[in-house]
């Protein structure tokens, strides 16, 4: 009876123990079925970013298709904005789970964090405010105690203040660009370098000098000269701009404005120059009036002698600034000058810096402009060749334009450095080339799929051959007819295949495609259809030849391309063939010919005279096929013979002859 009741008494604890176990076993089936719904959600976005990353290759290789937009009517016009944005989204989504995945000390503040960018930007925005607005209060306005200035001065004494515990927080980068993750390396080296400066800075002297005066208040003038001392410190802070600005350096936010700004390095340079001498002398201005304010304006001092002690602050401000402008570029017209010990040791300073200034300055202006004149000219003589070309020649002025704007594009994009490109990338390293090449007209390379799986060598030989071409709004760049001569990639804008007359497009092609090497790559000199550009278009071109001859060096990228441009025809094929049948049921084109059929041996009634005569016209017609193909590959070859013999007349005479015996020869072989 014991065990049986201690059996009946173990009965609820064992029924409590399995409604525990299946509780937990419930609660871990359900954290597996959470897992696997979050792991399915990421599979899906797995697919989905495949999916686009497809479908966005598919329309930059085969083009827009009709089955895919027509649906769609404002797809076609906004494509390649809607896809770069995805594959932009995509691209950042890859970098931050990179950035999560790694592992970083969660006690220090990662450089590239967003938290710390925007203290950067709010800190140098105060520095600003110290640069520009501190000496200027400091020089010419009364301060009091709790009045908006004092209080802004308080709140940047405190931002200083944590920006100190800031850096020795934040990870800084080595030598070699990576990230230093260890708290006691970073720390030793703020504390042995910028960490005494920043907090000699950031010392609360805002406080300690009202407290000064406040006390001080009713004494003689000169507890209140000493009062004032501890005001002055605050321009020294104007120097930790330098700190931030090489922070921003390394963070490449000078290169993004200069992208931004699309301005040359030396422009750029002689820009921040002037900014930063615009700020020197305005500091400058201010503290040439501060030390005279300081001292009560005494009777040895510049502003008592010209007796501007009562005037405006504005004509205050005017004429120190004048004066320092005028002493830092070593003009000096003696108008405003020193008086006093103390003014005549600031002029003195103030003299050797604008020795510096007027060096450099010729300096930068010197070669700044003589690189704005050098293309200028290059530019001017191409300019000049034309119009002289166009007298002789008596072309259109229409003609005339388009070439000069053509002229003017080529110019701005090649610029006059690229003139020898094949001669200055064959002095470098291979991989210093490779970076050169991918930074080409606004890094093309990066840009263009058809440059996305090829090796660093392919690159090297092919972006120097690559020339810009700019094409307006619904201008044709070959129509069906035309010689193939050359491949086209398109790096703004987008290029539409049309039907003539109706300039119906049937297929696009967006930035980043390329086009035309489907003529050349099955050895056929003529198009086979109508590219229009779509608004303004800019394109990157290749001859035929120079095409040719890179791939010949490049065997299996020769068969992959062989084997993509046999599939755009086939789809753009398609496409076309779909198009002409809507605008057949629309009645606007015409219908297929179609042949009737032969009639039976007893309907036939023709002599064999008759049979032989269109025999005979049809050998005429396929001759003149024939010879009309091979007239339009000779205009090809004479027209790059005049090209050639245009450029043979710039040449020495020694050379010019030899040349042209070369050439001579090619054209007889041309002639036969």
């Amino acid at each position: 009876m014991k065990n049986q009741a201690l059996t009946n008494s173990e009965k609820p604890t064992a029924r409590r123990g399995s409604e525990e176990a299946s509780s937990y076993n419930g609660e871990s089936h359900s954290r597996r079925l959470s897992y696997h719904d979050v792991w399915r959600r990421a599979m899906w976005k797995i697919k989905i970013r495949k999916m686009i990353n497809y479908m966005n290759e598919e329309i930059l290789v085969f083009g827009t298709s009709s089955t895919l937009t027509e649906t769609i009517s404002s797809f076609k016009s906004n494509a390649d904005q809607i896809l770069y944005s995805l594959r932009g989204d995509t691209i950042r989504r890859v970098e931050k789970l990179k950035t999560s995945t790694t592992k970083f000390p969660k006690y220090l503040i990662h450089p590239k964090s967003l938290w710390k960018k925007n203290w950067d930007a709010f800190l140098f925005l105060l520095l600003l405010y110290t640069a520009i607005v501190t000496p200027f209060y400091l020089a010419f306005i009364d301060v009091y105690f709790w009045d908006w200035l004092s209080i802004m001065e308080l709140i940047i004494d405190s931002a200083f203040e944590i920006d100190i515990f800031v850096n020795l927080l934040s990870a800084a980068y080595r030598a070699d660009g990576t990230i230093e993750k260890s708290f006691k390396k970073n720390a030793k080296n703020y504390l042995t370098g910028w960490f005494w400066f920043d907090i000699t800075t950031s010392l609360p002297f805002t406080l300690v000098s009202y407290v000064v005066e406040s006390k001080s208040h009713g004494s003689t003038n000169h507890y209140m000269r000493i009062a004032r001392l501890p005001r002055l410190y605050k321009i020294i802070r104007a120097t930790r701009m330098a700190k931030v600005m090489k922070h921003y350096k390394n963070n490449l936010l000078i290169e993004k404005a200069q992208d931004f700004l699309q301005m040359n390095s030396r422009m750029f340079k002689l820009t921040k120059f002037v900014v930063s001498v615009c700020v020197m002398v305005h500091i400058m201005g201010c503290i040439w009036f501060m030390i005279d304010n300081f001292q009560d304006f005494p009777y040895d001092s510049w502003v008592f002698e010209r007796n501007m002690i009562n005037t405006p602050v504005f004509q205050q401000y005017l004429n120190s600034v004048y004066w320092a402008l005028v002493t830092v570029t070593t003009v000096g017209y003696g108008d405003i000058h020193a008086y006093s010990p103390v003014e005549q040791c600031v002029s003195m300073a103030w003299m050797f810096v604008g020795i510096g200034f007027y060096s450099v300055t010729i300096g930068s202006l010197a070669s700044c402009f003589a690189d704005i004149d050098t293309k200028n000219s290059v530019l001017e003589a191409k300019l000049g060749a034309i119009h002289e070309f166009s007298k002789s020649t008596g072309i259109s002025d229409e003609c005339k334009q388009k070439i000069r704007r053509a002229i003017k594009f080529n110019t701005s994009k090649s610029g006059n450095i690229w003139a020898d490109k094949h001669g200055l990338l064959q002095e470098l390293g291979k991989d210093l080339r490779y970076e050169i090449c991918l930074s080409m007209y606004d890094g093309a390379a990066r840009e263009i799929q058809f440059f996305s799986d090829k090796d660093k060598a392919f690159v090297i030989s092919f972006m120097p051959l690559l020339k810009p071409m700019k094409l307006s709004n619904e201008e044709f760049l070959y129509c069906e007819g035309n010689y193939a001569g050359e491949v086209v990639f398109i790096i703004k804008g987008k290029l539409n295949l049309v039907l003539r007359p109706s300039n119906l497009a049937y297929k696009s092609f967006l930035k980043g495609s390329y086009f035309g090497e489907i003529e050349i790559l099955k050895k056929k000199p003529i198009r086979k259809m109508n590219v229009r550009s779509y608004g303004t278009t800019e394109l990157l071109v290749i001859s035929r030849m120079d095409f040719l001859d890179v791939f010949a060096e490049f065997r299996e990228d020769l068969k992959h391309l062989k084997y993509i441009a046999n599939e755009r025809e086939r789809k753009i094929k398609a496409a076309k063939e779909k198009a002409e049948d809507v605008l057949r049921k629309s009645n606007r084109l015409p219908p297929v010919y179609t042949p009737p059929k032969p009639p039976k041996e007893d309907e036939v009634k023709e002599t064999d005279y008759y049979q032989e005569i269109k025999n005979n016209i049809f050998k005429v017609q396929k001759y003149l096929k024939t010879f009309n193909v091979k007239m339009a590959v000779i205009e090809a070859d004479m027209n790059r013979a005049q090209e050639a013999l245009r450029s043979i007349q710039t040449l020495p005479e020694e050379l010019r002859e030899k040349y042209m015996k070369i050439l001579y020869e090619k054209l007889a072989e041309i002639i036969e």
